[in-house]
């Protein structure tokens, strides 16, 4: 008996390799997932080289609109099949090429349109609910590496009044752990490149009210790379608009624990980029400073966040502010309509607690449109709830320079 199994392997291996074999099996998946779900599922063509490659091309899923839900043109996947026996599913590698896809949910439809999808397959009857409730082990999944190229993305919940568009050229990264059973995901190393992002915020049309749940997850990140990255927020609830178009950040990491709130950093190296922040109209910046100002005191009351970072480095950045409630000024340094460029900065030992902050700062320079430069700004840096030091201070600008030692001291912020 035990032969006849290992012969009925043996010749089901085999088979995979064929050609003839593997149109049928992508046949048969087709039809089976496009009864199950009632639209329309396609597939160029699956290669599987058991146990270990599986190779998708031109994978279609329609919604129930008839509309694209996703499309990829390559799925390549490396992992043990046999591991499925024992309940364990380890993507050693994950590779996707031309990605497409389309989520979205309409007002007054309440379900996204990729609903349909865990309905279908969601378990029925009295007897699939007796064996769903009977406890057993959990299925183990994991991935190592991930490399995804030419991903296009949108998102459009009208009811939260939240979209997104994601355009992204290149995006690899490496796990040193991802168990989602401990909840404990590790990432060794993040890269992308040639990435756009843009996030629009309009007003709800429903009012959340579900209650959001503690993030139990231990994070890690050892190093992040981005290169050549645009993002975009548009708020029109509050007339705001952010653009940050990145040329190069760099982080390394020691530990990032968001469930404790500890956050440990070596280094952040932002170079060549951008930051826009404008106040549309019919927005002041009293109204931007009281929304602040409750953001903060609503984050303050339970926040606990323990934030160090070794080395700061800011190179050839810029940044501007433009105020539309206001006309620009023809002359002198217009705080409404402000330009810095050539933005430099080096900083070390800073820390965030919620206590204190401090930092020491090496060297800032920069220049304003209008013809203001600050050439070097040196200093040790202390705050907390009752005082602001500035030892250690040397700043000199294209005309002045002030030095030596600034020291302020309150009872309360609300005080000054």
């Amino acid at each position: 008996v035990l032969l006849g199994v290992l012969g009925l392997v043996v010749i089901l291996v085999v088979a995979l390799q064929f050609k003839s074999t593997q149109n049928y099996i992508t046949g048969k998946l087709t039809t089976y997932l496009s009864k199950k779900t009632n639209t329309k599922v396609s597939l160029g063509s699956v290669y599987i080289a058991f146990p270990k490659d599986i190779s998708l091309t031109d994978l279609y899923v329609e919604d129930l609109h008839k509309d694209t839900l996703l499309y990829a043109q390559s799925i390549q996947l490396n992992l043990n099949l046999w591991d499925l026996l024992s309940k364990k599913l380890e993507l050693k590698d994950v590779s996707i090429s031309k990605l497409t896809a389309h989520i979205y949910r309409e007002f007054p439809d309440t379900l996204f349109n990729y609903s349909f999808i865990p309905t279908a397959f969601a378990s029925k009857g009295k007897n699939a609910t007796a064996r769903d409730s009977v406890e057993s082990k959990p299925f183990e999944f994991a991935i190592k590496n991930v490399d995804l190229k030419d991903i296009y993305l949108t998102y459009q919940d009208t009811l939260s009044g939240i979209s997104a568009d994601i355009r992204l050229g290149t995006f690899k990264t490496n796990f040193n752990a991802f168990d989602l059973n401990k909840k404990n995901i590790h990432v060794k190393m993040l890269q992308l490149e040639n990435t756009s992002l843009l996030i629009a915020r309009s007003s709800a049309l429903r009012k959340d009210t579900s209650v959001s749940k503690p993030f139990g997850y231990a994070i890690g990140l050892d190093k992040l790379d981005l290169n050549a990255l645009k993002i975009t927020y548009k708020d029109a609830k509050s007339n705001q608009d952010i653009r940050a178009d990145i040329g190069k950040l760099n982080v390394l990491a020691d530990r990032i624990d968001i469930a404790k709130q500890n956050i440990r950093l070596n280094q952040i190296s932002l170079s060549q980029s951008a930051i826009v922040y404008t106040l549309n109209k019919n927005i002041t910046v009293d109204t931007v400073t009281k929304k602040v100002k409750e953001a903060v005191n609503n984050t303050s009351a339970s926040s606990n966040w323990h934030i160090s970072l070794k080395q700061l480095e800011l190179t050839d950045n810029s940044f501007a502010y433009n105020n539309e409630n206001t006309n620009p000024t023809a002359s002198g340094m217009d705080f409404n309509h402000l330009f810095l460029r050539k933005i430099n900065l080096n900083g070390k030992d800073i820390y965030i607690e919620p206590e204190k902050i401090s930092l020491t700062l090496n060297d800032l320079s920069l220049q304003e449109e209008k013809g203001f430069a600050l050439k070097h700004v040196r200093t040790n840096l202390t705050y907390t709830k009752t005082q602001i030091e500035l030892a250690k201070l040397n700043i000199e600008t294209n005309n002045s320079r002030i030095g030596d030692y600034i020291g302020l001291h309150f009872s309360s912020l609300n005080s000054l």
